[in-house]
């Protein structure tokens, strides 16, 4: 189960359990169950239902203000505004985290007539990108002026040797750091030191992407993010000519969504709760095992 997923449904389940049953102990619930009216036991879900969606929502305002507390307060933001450029951020897929946090950090830098430059990949093969580039200017509206440049995906090591930071959502992030996202995450975050100028990487999420204690990435490669998909994907976008290619003995087109980031890669992790360190992160992990068990 994906771990957004998981966490609404165990936030749901925890909800409901203390509005049944309280504090008390599972005999105790199950007493409680026993006697309750199948109308109000729905009630009771739908309304933890809602609180849990609501809750939702909450968190991602939560941390797009982090995200934006975070740029400003560091040396590439502090670079850019001295150098009276623009603050340059790549993105790519389609998160609606990370297009909360643009486009919180495009209007607060407008407050101080900064301007944000957002070098968007385009994430074949579904073009995830363009769709957040859309996502990003209709969040903003009218409210600052962002400059949107989108780019093919192999354009990566020119868009980050460009930017102050490279910023990443993330499918799942691991309690030892390890982030699962949108193929093309693992060069954007990797090539930030090579030819990133100071350009650091920045994963984005609610503490409800954060999974338990099932190890890193690279042992759950295969299980979360070593997945084929359909190679038409791919291939619909190619001209008549090269699509002959595809039909080719001993030809394979490759279509992996997900990909891992390893810990290493990435400089700081942004979550409602604030910036969080691998410890954080860890301490999250432990309490989504702890409920899963309860649960």
């Amino acid at each position: 189960m994906a771990p957004a997923i998981e966490a609404t449904v165990f936030g749901a389940l925890e909800r409901i359990t203390l509005a049944i049953g309280g504090a008390g102990t599972k005999e105790d619930l199950e007493m409680a169950l026993e006697v309750l009216p199948v109308e109000g036991f729905r009630e009771v879900a739908t309304k933890a239902i809602e609180d849990v969606l609501e809750a939702r929502e909450t968190a991602v305002v939560k941390l797009a203000s982090n995200f934006t507390a975070c740029v400003q307060h560091s040396a590439g933001y502090q670079a850019a505004f001295t150098e009276k450029r623009p603050v340059t951020l790549v993105i790519l897929s389609a998160s609606a985290s990370v297009a909360a946090c643009v486009a919180d950090l495009a209007r607060a830098a407008a407050a101080t007539k900064m301007g944000v430059r957002v070098l968007v990949l385009e994430s074949r093969p579904g073009f995830e990108g363009v769709e957040i580039a859309r996502a990003v200017l209709d969040l903003v509206g009218s409210d600052a002026v962002v400059d949107v440049q989108i780019l093919t995906d192999a354009g990566v090591g020119w868009a980050v040797g460009k930017a102050d930071f490279v910023v990443l959502g993330a499918d799942r992030v691991t309690g030892e750091g390890d982030v699962s996202n949108k193929t093309g995450s693992l060069a954007a975050a990797g090539l930030a030191r090579t030819v990133g100028n100071g350009c650091k990487v920045l994963v984005v999420c609610c503490e409800e992407k954060i999974m338990g204690d099932d190890g890193g990435g690279e042992g759950l490669a295969e299980a979360y993010g070593g997945e084929e998909n359909d190679s038409s994907e791919v291939v619909a976008a190619w001209p008549a000519r090269a699509k002959e290619v595809a039909e080719l003995g001993g030809v394979t087109v490759r279509n992996p969504y997900f990909e891992w980031v390893p810990r290493r890669f990435v400089d700081v992790y942004v979550t409602e709760a604030g910036e969080m360190g691998v410890e954080g992160l860890e301490k999250v992990a432990r309490e989504r095992d702890r409920k899963s068990t309860r649960l």
